[in-house]
């Protein structure tokens, strides 16, 4: 499946904030955790390469949904969720890629990341 930067950003988020639920002790509905795990994230729905990762955490801070906490060797390190992110998470984001994630997850999983600027699928 090809996804644009918002679709593929979005599924990143959703695992995010899935992972921040399943291993963490929140105790107020919007706690942000920190994770060490996005390049594992990103290479889940496909895209492995250093560059691809950075370009998908920059969209994600642009949108404030998360925080670039720490960087190694350049990299993207760790991250933290913002509340924001948790929020639009929770109310299915915006390009309707998470609802469809939801209900069919095994799509989802190696996807290419395209270029261009149109929505194909």
């Amino acid at each position: 499946m090809e996804l644009i930067l918002d679709e593929f950003a979005e599924l990143c988020l959703t695992e995010l904030c899935d992972r921040l639920d399943t291993y963490s002790d929140r105790t107020q509905p919007y706690d942000c955790g920190t994770t060490q795990y996005f390049p594992k994230i990103v290479e889940k729905f496909g895209e492995i390469s250093y560059s691809t990762i950075e370009e998908i955490a920059q969209h994600l801070q642009s949108k404030g949904y998360i925080k670039v906490i720490t960087r190694q060797m350049g990299n993207v390190a760790q991250i933290q969720i913002t509340p924001f992110g948790i929020m639009t998470v929770e109310s299915g984001g915006v390009t309707g890629v998470i609802d469809q994630y939801r209900q069919e997850p095994l799509r989802f999983l190696k996807c290419k990341l395209l270029t261009l600027t149109s929505n194909c699928k």
